[in-house]
């Protein structure tokens, strides 16, 4: 289990790169020190913390579960901001669009609610792995750590990928890794999630109809727009 959590924070720390690497340098700037306070308004709560008391709250299917919904949740909204970007949404919205304004801001300064337990677990762990040493100068030795990786991680990441859309799809992947990790993690030799044994056909059907509807609007919309730009080509080759 607890390998599978190491596993679940160091991809969650590149998704924070990947994503940090779309914007600007003061993004950049604003995520280092962001990541750096965080240390530090942690550091009460992992001095509390204990490694029993670690593996006790990881080996807790409450929490675990709990835990999952906020990476399901979390991976969605990185993965809007990718889609959003890729259809070039955001750039067809009008300047007095207020709440869609509102809207592609956050997506595009959203660095990821997982940043904070990542953090979290490297500064317990740091403090495990470092008996006889200061707290104080185990929590200097991380902030520097993480501030120099969060200012210069998407930097570096910018010039080894240039190309955004790439940034983008590498962000999807990572998100449906992360949301994989987080659903099929074990607790105790268990799954969180386990299989029913009885159907809920009422709740079956009434997904079914609500993907049938979806599916049938989006190909009604593609139609559409297949007419629109056939029209189009007609008109240009007629006239």
């Amino acid at each position: 289990m607890s390998q599978l959590i190491q596993m679940l924070m160091v991809v969650i720390a590149l998704g924070f790169v990947v994503k940090q690497s779309l914007g600007n340098k003061w993004q950049w700037l604003a995520g280092a020190l962001l990541n750096g306070s965080l240390i530090w308004i942690l550091k009460p709560f992992a001095l509390q913390q204990s490694k029993t008391a670690m593996e006790s709250l990881l080996s807790n299917p409450e929490i675990m579960t709990n835990l999952s919904l906020f990476v399901i949740v979390d991976c969605s909204i990185l993965m809007t901001y990718c889609f959003k970007n890729a259809g070039e949404i955001l750039n067809n919205i009008k300047a007095g669009d207020w709440n869609k304004n509102i809207w592609r801001n956050f997506l595009k300064i959203y660095p990821g609610f997982l940043v904070v337990p990542m953090l979290y677990f490297a500064l317990s762990h740091a403090f495990f792995l470092t008996p006889g040493v200061s707290f104080t100068t185990v929590t200097w030795v991380v902030t520097v750590v993480v501030v120099l990786l969060s200012g210069f991680a998407p930097y570096l990441t910018k010039i080894v990928l240039p190309n955004n859309d790439i940034r983008r799809e590498l962000l999807v992947i990572i998100c449906i890794i992360i949301a994989c990790i987080g659903i099929v993690g074990t607790v105790n030799g268990t799954t969180v999630y386990k299989n029913m044994n009885k159907i809920d056909w009422g709740s079956l059907l009434w997904v079914s109809i609500s993907g049938i509807v979806v599916a049938g609007m989006g190909a009604i919309g593609w139609v559409r727009k297949v007419e629109v730009l056939v029209v189009k080509w007609f008109s240009r080759k007629l006239f």
